[in-house]
């Protein structure tokens, strides 16, 4: 049975709403996968009745071919996502799920179809879920490979966290220990974007820090150190509301120790998942604790 894995975003984060770079890596971790009957906690959240709906609506558009019935059918026969992704925590929890609908009951075999029309049909289904959806989520789940998203968007090819582990560094998830929903946050995002002194001081420097960070990354250049650093200064002092209480003390205690591990937001920040960046793993998971570190 095919899974569908979880996805990080490295770098991007607020950012790619004006346009700059993203990067984002599938994330094996977690995943999602058909199952009959599966136990009630691992099935994620959704209103199937108005999801249907949602479908029904887009294949009444002639916009999407779907096989609603079959779907249908499963359901009542017990079939489900059984997932461990944990919901709201940056994760794509709804971009697996969507993925999963998509190679089960969509128009064909996505191996043999275009990416960027399989990516167009996800982002309709997932809209469902928050409102609008670029689709690269559900993508990324799908063909289970790293996206660089910049002008255009394109594969990564091989493990996108190999190159950076030969130079000793290492990135990790930290767990806030609090679910969070992005709506909120990014609303206060596009309320700071209309001043013109937050776009200069804020986030053309955020923007021009995440291509730099990206382009380090693909290249395994310990230069990214320089640049996630830069990153994280610039988040603790500019995005506090996405940093919520208990994670703002240690973010704030690296930075002032120059120790060896930062950290920063994982998309939209608020709880959930935090990105950080090592030089020494070890110590970084003892320092932080075991049960809060996920390495990558």
């Amino acid at each position: 049975m095919k899974k569908f894995p979880a996805k990080v975003l490295l770098f991007g984060e607020y950012a790619v709403l004006e346009g700059s770079e993203a990067l984002a890596s599938p994330l094996k971790e977690f995943s999602g996968e058909w199952s009959k009957d599966p136990d009630p906690d691992s099935i994620p959240e959704a209103n199937v009745d108005d999801l249907i709906a949602h479908i029904e609506k887009l294949i009444d558009n002639k916009i999407l071919d779907f096989e609603i019935e079959e779907m249908k059918t499963d359901w009542e026969n017990g079939w489900r996502l059984s997932s461990n992704i944990p919901i709201g925590y940056g994760l794509g929890s709804s971009g697996a799920f969507t993925a999963a609908l998509y190679c089960k009951y969509g128009p064909g075999d996505y191996q043999t179809m275009a990416p960027n029309k399989v990516k167009r049909h996800c982002a309709l289904i997932e809209s469902f879920f928050h409102g609008e959806s670029s689709g690269l989520d559900p993508t990324i789940s799908i063909y289970n490979k790293a996206i660089h998203s910049k002008y255009e968007w394109e594969f990564v090819d091989g493990n996108i966290f190999d190159p950076i582990k030969d130079d000793g560094l290492r990135f990790f998830l930290y767990d806030s220990g609090k679910s969070r929903s992005s709506q909120s946050m990014i609303a206060h995002f596009k309320t700071q974007t209309t001043s013109p002194k937050f776009r200069e001081k804020v986030l053309q420097p955020l923007i021009d820090r995440n291509q730099k960070a990206i382009s380090h990354t693909l290249k395994g250049s310990k230069k990214l150190w320089g640049e996630f650093k830069s990153i994280s200064q610039l988040e603790f002092s500019h995005f506090e509301p996405m940093i919520i209480d208990g994670v703002k003390e240690i973010w704030a205690e690296m930075l002032v120790d120059d120790g060896p591990h930062l950290l920063k937001l994982c998309g939209a920040g608020g709880g959930g998942y935090y990105l950080g960046l090592s030089k020494d793993i070890d110590h970084s998971m003892r320092y932080l604790g075991l049960d809060k570190v996920i390495m990558l």
